[in-house]
């Protein structure tokens, strides 16, 4: 993951109204599941939502 979208990530998941956890949450990322650690700014891929 480039350092651009793991940016893009952090901004959208410390948006007021997401509520994401501070210390770790899922976080669902055009079409793709991360895990998110604001408190230590780290981006983790999980996977790609499939669509039923």
């Amino acid at each position: 993951m480039n350092n651009t979208t793991k940016i893009r990530i952090l901004a959208y998941a410390s948006e007021p109204d997401k509520d994401t956890d501070y210390n770790g949450d899922i976080v669902e990322f055009e079409g793709k599941r991360y895990f998110v650690s604001l408190a230590e700014e780290r981006v983790e891929f999980l996977g790609i939502i499939k669509e039923d």
